[in-house]
């Protein structure tokens, strides 16, 4: 009755050294915000970002880039939503004041992650990419409590792709992105399709699709979702819809479909032929 709504924005730009021509800065900020069910559980935060771009090459075709992220994170719960059994007056409701020792209902935390990049652009409309990141590696506490300390696990992220072209109006863009936290574990096999309107702006209509695997701690690998995905770009602005359909056990839950993603994104232009950051 109540689900969760997600909201996020980023934004990150490249900037030349100076020093050296072809290597470059590069800067962003980055925010997120995910409240949901009847407690209004939610979670806010805000991260700066920095990296530097390494041409390997005079001709700017391999790039090496080396990141840092830092963010502020708060999480709150409402707990004027909540009843307990010491509540109910055993004629009218829950009326009655309870005695359970509540947390606090708000707390922050520092956030930090760190990550190495690689990109390749040997001729246009082709590029490969590859990258590794470490998650939450000063190990946060995400507890409510003061008495109990409850730290979030670091998690890496691993992934890799490619763009290539398959027609003189369509490339192919697979993708593959993997996440392992303790036991936990997520694939993400994604295979887009990219086709050029017209050669004068750039415009271009894509369309793929998502297979994602998961593995909890109970459960072995198993497929979660299926993700369609469909979006448009013109002169640099994409607008894209992309919709969760559940096949694990959780469509009994969500009826069939996970969620319903909507994005709007400006990539701009580099000077570059290299996709210092790459399309997805």
């Amino acid at each position: 009755d109540k689900p969760f709504t997600t909201i996020g924005a980023s934004f990150d730009m490249n900037v030349p050294v100076g020093i050296q021509e072809n290597d470059k800065f590069g800067v962003g900020v980055q925010f997120f915000s995910d409240k949901g069910g009847s407690t209004v559980f939610s979670t806010n935060s805000i991260a700066i970002t920095g990296a530097f771009h390494k041409a390997m090459d005079l001709n700017k075709v391999n790039y090496l880039s080396a990141g840092l992220q830092i963010g502020l994170a708060q999480r709150s719960i409402n707990f004027e939503n909540l009843t307990f059994n010491d509540q109910f007056d055993g004629v009218t409701g829950y009326t009655l004041t309870t005695s359970e020792d509540l947390p606090v209902n708000t707390f922050g935390y520092a956030d930090i992650s760190t990550g190495l990049f690689w990109t390749s652009s040997p001729e246009k409309r082709t590029n490969f990419h590859a990258g590794i990141a470490a998650h939450h590696v000063n190990l946060p506490d995400v507890s409510f409590s003061d008495e109990e300390i409850d730290r979030l696990s670091m998690s890496f992220a691993f992934h890799t792709g490619a763009q290539f072209p398959v027609g003189r109006r369509v490339d192919m863009l697979p993708r593959l992105l993997t996440y392992f936290q303790g036991t936990q574990f997520e694939m993400n096999i994604v295979t887009n399709f990219r086709y050029l309107l017209t050669q004068l702006n750039g415009s271009s209509f894509y369309v793929g699709a998502w297979a994602r695997p998961v593995k909890d701690v109970e459960t072995s690998l198993a497929l979660d979702a299926i993700v369609l995905l469909a979006a448009i770009e013109i002169e640099g602005v994409r607008f894209g819809l992309s919709i969760d359909a559940n096949v694990s056990q959780l469509r009994s839950s969500s009826a069939g479909f996970g969620a319903m993603e909507f994005s709007v994104a400006y990539t701009g232009q580099d000077d570059t032929k290299v996709v210092i950051c790459p399309t997805f």
